[in-house]
């Protein structure tokens, strides 16, 4: 039950992070300075690969369960 409360946390968290950076990264009608469209790609990126890796390891999980 841990294990399942952690993953919806990541999972949650990560959804977050993709959500800014792709509301910063493609927010029209105004000039991002270059360090705050390279923190927003980060942003983005980083919340992707969280959320891989929480739904690879919830599969898992569900896969090896007996």
């Amino acid at each position: 039950m841990l294990v399942a409360a952690i993953l919806v946390f990541l999972a949650v968290a990560s959804s977050v992070l993709v959500w800014d950076g792709l509301a910063t990264g493609l927010a029209h009608g105004h000039e991002l300075a270059h360090g705050e469209l390279w923190r927003a790609r980060l942003r983005f990126t980083t919340g992707v690969f969280v959320l891989a890796m929480v739904l690879w390891t919830g599969l898992g999980l569900l896969t090896h369960a007996r």
